[in-house]
Order: structure tokens, then sequence, then C-alpha cells
């Protein structure tokens, strides 16, 4: 037994008995598919009326990217096309991901009142201070900014040579105590400690306190404090 393709009919199924009934009229050829085909052949393998094809309008791609979108940006019928329609429906969902991103930047912009905050630069700054008495004994160097100050740097440089350093702190935070005391000598510029202070923070108002002691009376203690204050707007 042969078979001969002949085309492909309108077809409909009978909604009372279930059988399939062709518009034989409607019948019409396809090139592609034209040919004898042997029953059970290796050739009728080959032909697939309902091909592979039809899922790709169900692909991976668009399964879970797109849902909950516009319905006016689900258009992917170029993805049909294969590999190339696929590549265009990636650009399409990138397309309206970044549109996404950009209305959703502008409306924080909005809320914000239309302006972005404008960033203030830092400006390096010094702070000093010294203390002295009449008589041998505990002296106390008290710097109170009037700005935010961020430390980078202290040195004593400008003190007695006797004098020695007790206690730092911000505000109620304690950079270092030390009871016995380190000589100034250890805190000066030429020292190898650098960075003690490194990180501390003061408030406008909230004085930094230096303790330390002086061996002898009008013998002085100074300190200096380099870090940064809030800059001008660019």
């Amino acid at each position: 037994m042969r078979l001969q393709y002949i085309g492909r009919p309108k077809t409909w199924r009978d909604a009372d008995t279930g059988n399939l009934v062709s518009d034989l009229d409607s019948i019409h050829r396809t090139d592609a598919l034209e040919g004898d085909f042997d029953e059970f052949g290796a050739d009728y393998d080959d032909f697939d009326e309902f091909g592979d094809d039809s899922d790709e309008d169900f692909g991976d791609e668009d399964s879970d990217e797109d849902f909950g979108e516009d319905s006016s940006d689900d258009d992917d019928s170029d993805d049909d096309d294969g590999e190339f329609g696929r590549s265009r429906g990636r650009k399409r969902r990138q397309a309206r991901r970044s549109k996404r991103r950009s209305r959703r930047k502008s409306r924080r912009s909005r809320r914000r009142g239309g302006k972005e905050k404008a960033k203030v630069p830092r400006q390096k700054t010094i702070l000093s201070g010294e203390d002295t008495s009449a008589s041998a004994g505990a002296v106390t160097i008290s710097i109170t900014p009037a700005h935010k100050f961020w430390a980078e740097d202290i040195a004593f440089n400008g003190s007695s040579a006797s004098a020695t350093v007790t206690s730092i702190s911000f505000g109620d935070n304690l950079i270092w105590n030390n009871s016995v005391g380190v000589d100034v000598a250890a805190l000066s510029t030429a020292s190898f400690i650098r960075g003690l202070v490194k990180g501390a923070k003061s408030r406008p108002g909230v004085p930094i306190t230096i303790n330390g002691t002086i061996a002898a009376g009008g013998d002085t203690l100074k300190a200096a404090i380099v870090g940064y204050k809030p800059g001008k707007p660019c």
C-alpha cells in the first residue's frame, strides 16, 4: 500500500459524534511536503504535520520575565523565527526593563522634590589647644569645634619636653587612656606612632578633651589635631 500526500484540508470535529469532518474543497498542497510516502517507511517519519516548531511559541525565554507586564509590550511574534527571533525578543525585553528602571528613577526624583541632594565635600583643617599651670601636676586641654570634625592624626609639638599625655576623648568616646602617661616626644610629628585618633568624630559643641601632666610650673601641654570638616557644596 502506497500513500500519496494531496494537501491539507480544513478540518472540524463534530460536537455530537466526535468524528473529524474535512472540507475537501479547501485542500491545498505545500511544495516542501510533496512526494509519496511508503506506509510506515523511513520517509514517513520525516514528515510531521505538527512539528517541533510549534513549541517555540511557548519557549522558556518569555515564560517568566514578562509575567505581569503591560499587554502592549508582550508581542513576541518574532520569536517564531528561531534563534534570530529569540535574539530580537531579548532585545525588546531589555528595552522594557530599561524603561521601567527609568520610570522608577523618575518617580523617586519627584518624591524628593525633583532635586538630588548635593554632596557636601570635606575640607582638611587643624584644631589646636594648650594648657599650662603655675605648678607641676595635671593639666587639661579642651577643644570645642564649631562644626563636625573627622580626626586623622594628632601631634604634641610645642609641648614642654617633660610633659606627658594620659588620656584623649572625643565627647563620651574614650580614644586612649594610660594613667602612667606617654611622653609627648613619642607623639610628635617625628614619632613612628601615627593615626592614633584616626576615625574619631566630634559634633559641633562637643569638646575634645586631652589630659596630661607637666613636670614644673609654667610648663605647657600643647596639641594639634589634623582632620576634616564639611566644606561648601560645589
